[in-house]
């Protein structure tokens, strides 16, 4: 398979590699000083520097868009998702600390919507936007009323 072929999976398995191996380090190293939290921040170095950094930067490589704007802005983007899903989960366990199961699901629910909405403001474009509103018109979509006399 030459270079600049289409379909590239070692690209993928490089990026998920070098994400396993940073992250999982990563983790290793900041578990014992910050215990779970230490586990996710070390996860989430991993997967920016091999997912966010390594593997558009190949990619955009590849296709000889090397350099380009668009792979800075989408580094910066990700560090903003990755900080305000830092902080959106912080502030969600001040109102509901995850001390049980039950809270725990709460807690989840919470921050996976907050950081959802946020994360769709954040890291998509105008329209990647359009298609997600498009596949979830019908919750926009007005309801007939029924004519009562």
């Amino acid at each position: 398979m030459s270079p600049t072929a289409p379909n590239q999976p070692r690209l993928i398995a490089h990026g998920v590699g070098i994400f396993a191996l940073i992250g999982f380090g990563a983790a290793m190293v900041l578990v014992a000083p910050l215990g779970a939290e230490g586990v996710a921040i070390g996860l989430a170095v991993g997967e920016v520097i091999g997912m966010v950094m390594y593997l558009p930067a190949k990619t955009l490589g590849a296709i000889g868009m090397k350099g380009s704007h668009f792979h800075t802005a989408s580094i910066l983007r990700a560090a903003v998702a990755a900080v305000l899903g830092y902080g959106v989960g912080r502030l969600v366990m001040l109102v509901v600390a995850p001390t049980d199961y039950l809270r725990l699901f709460v807690f989840g629910a919470l921050w996976t919507v907050i950081a959802g909405f946020a994360a769709y403001a954040l890291l998509l474009n105008t329209e990647q936007r359009g298609v997600i509103a498009r596949r979830f018109a019908f919750v926009r979509a007005p309801q007939p009323t029924l004519n009562q006399k």
